[in-house]
């Protein structure tokens, strides 16, 4: 009794306050039960704690945390009368049984500062409280910056993961050529500094057909590398059919090419193949998968993109037959329309982003009105979410239909655009500026932040995906050729067709129509046994000359040792080359 009444004079129990000890919980104790662990996804910040004793993830909370270490089981985590005393203290320093193990020594600066908060009467805030204002992250340094102007070394008890442990530590030590991003985790903000070296000299590339040439290029110069020369007329011709209109040149279109490759990129993305094409792509991203959603999306596809997103999220019913749940409603606002992972904010704050659980719930809260019945999607003229007991309303706007706020909020991001341009980048190269592409935020930079950055601006003056394709189709490092393929764009990456594709490719290559099959969709040993034994595909063969054959399929004519090679003249001969070549992973890719 004595203790419980000792902590309703010093303050402990009541509302979090201030003190006169320049000391408090949030910016001095709560960052080294952070950087100890204690807090972490597999200890007491799990979503049910640790026996009986629950800490938000990486202490986002620090209200929860503080009133969960002072006020739970009456005070008995704390003993200010005697604080080395404290199981907060008694336990991580195994004096006690702890089920983590000896998480603290009794000699550390956590230890050290711990005791001296609880000899300060274990405030919340001290007499001059001061909030974290955001950390700067350098190679081996992390400084946190505060409102009152003030700054702290914090780097000891900064969490840093490095996202690439081949080439750099997380302490920022370059163990190898090449370059990757650390993560940097400290008081519920998040910073990212990239490290790397190059592998050799600095090199001149002077390769330049547009402005994404520019950053490519400054790029490859600084790292030492030297990019691979430009692909020959056959491969480009066959790469951007490929790209543009989801299927392979025919043998008139490359024996009548000129050469001029803008104006074939031009041509191929004005046909009305390319449209449907682009527009299967963009229908997955928009959960289009019924035949009239995916219609919508086809017709849309000529319009403005930022048009077609604010119809979707207010007029379009499809979205809301397909997803009725506000809060997934809210993740698809976040990973197809934003390239953000919301997901783990339904639970606790993002531990990589700054992202709360009221941002997640504030998001789906222009959704709480829309209802789906028979059918029809109406709207509820009242019906709010609740987080914790509590009615959680639109963080902004006030229009009568929520919807529209958001729909502007949204198009009107400088995320909405940067996530359709990594989106049409990963397409046409093979992999994203920013990978995973629905996961772009501050802790997983992408390899060329300006490049991304100049391609959401050319985006943006008019929210054309085919004017922002032909731009990166018009490049010099589109135009590589193919080789190992990596972040720095020194050569083309090898691309497997995906399945429409690749069934679009065998019907053209054998002039008859293969139904689709699902089996061939990913780079599967499914896939290649399928190819290698499907009945159908062998019923579509037929005997053609060698050079029909390579053009058919390679879109290319044979060379001078394929020529040799290939002899025979019998037609079962020839169904054989041409089941080979369409076997082959000349065939299957896209290089």
């Amino acid at each position: 009794m004595k203790r419980i009444a000792l902590l309703f004079v010093l303050g402990i129990g009541a509302a979090p306050g201030q003190d006169p000890v320049g000391i408090d919980f949030p910016n001095d104790v709560l960052p080294h039960l952070t950087r100890l662990g204690c807090n972490a996804g597999s200890c007491h910040g799990s979503a049910t704690g640790q026996k009986g004793f629950k800490l938000s993830l990486l202490g986002y909370d620090a209200a929860w945390d503080y009133a969960a270490i002072t006020r739970e089981l009456r005070g008995r985590r704390v003993d200010l009368a005697e604080p080395e005393k404290s199981l907060l203290l008694r336990k991580p320093t195994r004096q006690l049984k702890h089920g983590g193990g000896r998480a603290m020594a009794e000699d550390s600066e956590a230890h050290r500062v711990i005791v001296d908060w609880l000899r300060a009467g274990a405030p919340f805030r001290s007499a001059r409280p001061v909030e974290l204002a955001r950390i700067v992250a350098e190679p081996g340094k992390v400084t946190a910056q505060y409102t009152d102007g003030s700054t702290r070394d914090v780097t000891r008890l900064a969490l840093r993961t490095s996202n690439d442990d081949a080439i750099a530590d997380p302490d920022g030590t370059v163990k190898a050529p090449g370059e990757t991003s650390i993560m940097v985790r400290y008081g519920g903000q998040v910073a990212a500094v990239v490290a790397g070296r190059p592998f050799g000299p600095k090199v001149e590339v002077s390769d330049r057909r547009n402005l994404v040439d520019d950053y490519i290029n400054d790029k490859l110069s600084r790292y030492g590398l030297r990019p691979l020369p430009p692909c020959d007329d056959e491969t480009f011709l066959r790469r951007a059919t490929l790209d543009a209109i989801g299927t392979l040149p025919t043998p008139d279109e490359i024996l009548a090419f000129n050469g001029d490759r803008d104006a074939l990129v031009d041509r191929l993305l004005d046909r009305a193949e390319s449209a449907d094409y682009w527009s299967g792509l963009w229908a997955r991203v928009l959960r289009a998968t019924e035949p009239s959603a995916r219609q919508w999306v086809r017709t849309r596809y000529s319009r403005p993109y930022d048009e077609t997103i604010q119809r979707l999220l207010v007029g379009e019913p499809y979205l809301y037959l397909a997803i009725g749940d506000p809060k997934q409603l809210a993740e698809f606002v976040g990973q197809s329309l934003l390239g953000a992972r919301w997901m783990c904010a339904q639970c606790h704050n993002h531990p990589f982003e700054r992202f709360s659980r009221r941002d997640y719930f504030g998001v789906a809260s222009f959704f709480a009105r829309v209802r789906v019945r028979d059918g029809r999607v109406e709207l509820e003229p009242r019906g709010e979410l609740d987080l914790d007991g509590k009615e959680i309303l639109p963080p902004f706007g006030s229009s009568p239909d929520r919807r529209e706020d958001l729909a502007k909020w949204v198009t009107q991001s400088d995320a909405f655009a940067r996530a359709a341009a990594n989106r049409v980048w990963a397409i046409l190269m093979g992999r994203g500026l920013v990978e995973p592409v629905d996961d772009l935020r501050t802790s997983n930079p992408a390899t060329h932040p300006e490049l991304l950055e100049a391609l959401a601006r050319e985006f943006r003056k008019d929210f054309s995906i085919r004017n922002l394709a032909g731009l990166v189709m018009k490049s010099a490092a589109y135009a590589r050729n193919s080789g190992k393929g990596d972040a720095f764009y020194a050569a083309r990456m090898w691309k497997p067709l995906d399945g429409e594709v690749l069934t679009n490719a065998v019907s053209r290559a054998t002039r008859q129509q293969l139904p689709y099959d699902r089996v061939i969709s990913g780079e599967t040993l499914a896939r290649t046994l399928h190819l290698m034994n499907s009945p159908e595909i062998d019923a579509l063969l037929a005997p053609d000359t060698v050079e029909n054959l390579y053009l058919r399929t390679l879109s290319r004519r044979p060379t001078a040792e394929e020529r040799a090679h290939w002899t025979g003249t019998g037609d079962e001969y020839r169904k054989d080359l041409f089941w080979a070549l369409l076997n082959s992973k000349e065939f299957g890719t896209n290089h």
